[in-house]
């Protein structure tokens, strides 16, 4: 094993401890994962324009399996382009970047997966809530609503059947369910003081 090390050029040197160590640091996190340990930092913690219920692009999964494939690809390039240290690098590049992308859009699979089978919207028939973005009238268009679901205050998709466009903050009740990821609801004129739902998105606000 030192004497192939040492056979090897520099730039050989590189790309083989890149895809040793990303692929241990890999293997570790899928034993410890098995196991139900937790090697990784929560994902968001490096998040670039995550929003609640979303991965960001960045986390220390994706970031390993880009350099897996950087590694990998960069070797592979080597060996078919005798040696060619630029196409090495943009192959690796490539191929790195392939990876992020299959892990980054298998972890969200997985996570909506998750969310799914947790939060069902449809629990939020029935509760009040207010308006997070203005609602165009007669369904001409979306907006959002924050309403509390099974203990957790979201935002979700509404439409509306009023006249008049609910603007932002208005108090509304979600009279059913359009579809699995949109609600249709109506104003309400007067606060009541029974309502433990916007009880709870109040205290959020505060």
């Amino acid at each position: 094993m030192t004497e192939w090390w040492v056979a090897l050029e520099g730039v050989e040197k590189i790309f083989y401890g890149i895809a040793y160590a990303s692929s241990l640091v890999m293997f570790i996190q899928l034993v410890l994962t098995l196991i139900g340990g937790a090697f990784d930092v929560p994902d968001g913690e490096f998040e670039v324009e995550a929003t609640d219920g979303d991965l960001g692009v960045l986390s220390i999964r994706t970031i390993c399996a880009f350099f897996v494939g950087f590694g990998w690809g960069g070797i592979s390039a080597l060996k078919q382009y005798e040696g060619d240290a630029f196409i090495a690098t943009v192959a690796g590049f490539i191929t790195g970047s392939v990876f992020l992308f299959v892990v980054l859009w298998t972890m969200r699979g997985l996570h909506s997966l998750k969310d799914d089978g947790s939060v069902d919207i449809k629990n939020a028939v029935g509760t009040n809530g207010r308006v997070y973005l203005p609602i165009p009238p007669n369904r001409e268009g979306t907006g959002q609503v924050q309403v509390v679901i099974q203990g957790r205050e979201r935002e979700v998709i509404a439409l509306t059947d009023s006249d008049e466009e609910l603007g932002n903050r208005t108090r509304i009740t979600v009279l059913e369910q359009i579809d699995p990821q949109t609600v249709l609801v109506g104003p309400i004129a007067a606060k009541t003081t029974d309502d433990p739902d916007e009880t709870q998105i109040e205290t959020t606000d505060t």
